[in-house]
Formats: C-alpha cells, structure tokens, sequence
C-alpha cells in the first residue's frame, strides 16, 4: 500500500515534497486528478490532461515491468517493478503524478512499493498516428 502524505502547497499549486525519504516515492493517487505530471530527474516536468488519454498497457518480464501510457500527442514508457497498481490507477484516471528515481535507491523502497526507474517520453509525430 502506497504511504499516504499531506500535499505540500505554494500560492495553492501542488509541489512535491523535497525530503530524501519521499524522494523514493515513485507515484500519488488522487481520484480528483484532472492531468498527469510526470517529473524527470532532470527536473523537467510534463503535464498530460487526462482529455487526452488514449490507453495504458502493462508488461510484466521476469521482475522488470514496462507501463506504457499513450495520450494524443505523446507516448510515455515507464519501467521498474511493482508498477501494476499504477495501471490499475490509470485506468480510473486516478494518477496526479509520476517521478523516476537513480536506479541506486531501488532497494530502498518498502517492499511492493512502486519503483520507477526511468521514463521515456516521445512526441507522435503526424506519420505515427492512425489515422495517417
């Protein structure tokens, strides 16, 4: 079950908490999300309206798992372990947002947390759509 903690405000925009505990936190759940942040180690950030939602599918190969989340005009592939219950999540559209963490802090996380170690995000270009 995923630790439950008190959003962090500033001028009534949601942030993430900055502490190296909850730095290991790969994901929140919230069924009021209207949009998807997904933050990259980087510090850049996206942000996909749920409007825009086009599917997710989960692939699990030996302990390495693969979350793919399609909106209209990105693709976002994630990979770690124990991301089932962010799917499951996703299709209530229940997912505020996702955070990738250095692969060094996986054995930190609590047993059957989600851990997202990487994130890929790529533009769909006019020729990868169907209807091209």
């Amino acid at each position: 079950m995923m630790k439950k903690r008190k959003p962090h405000t500033s001028d009534g925009v949601m942030v993430p908490p900055r502490s190296e505990e909850s730095s290991l936190v790969a994901w929140e759940q919230n069924p009021q999300a209207r949009a998807l942040r997904v933050d990259l180690q980087s510090g850049e950030y996206y942000v996909f309206p749920y409007i825009h939602f086009g599917f997710a599918r989960f692939e699990r190969e030996g302990d390495h798992e693969t979350l793919q989340v399609s909106f209209a005009t990105h693709d976002i592939r994630v990979s770690g372990h124990h991301l089932r219950e962010v799917g499951l999540a996703l299709q209530k559209l229940a997912v505020d947002w996702i955070r990738e963490a250095p692969a060094r802090y996986a054995g930190l996380t609590e047993t059957g947390s989600a851990f997202i170690e990487r994130i890929d995000i790529n533009e769909i270009s006019a020729g990868d759509s169907p209807a091209a």
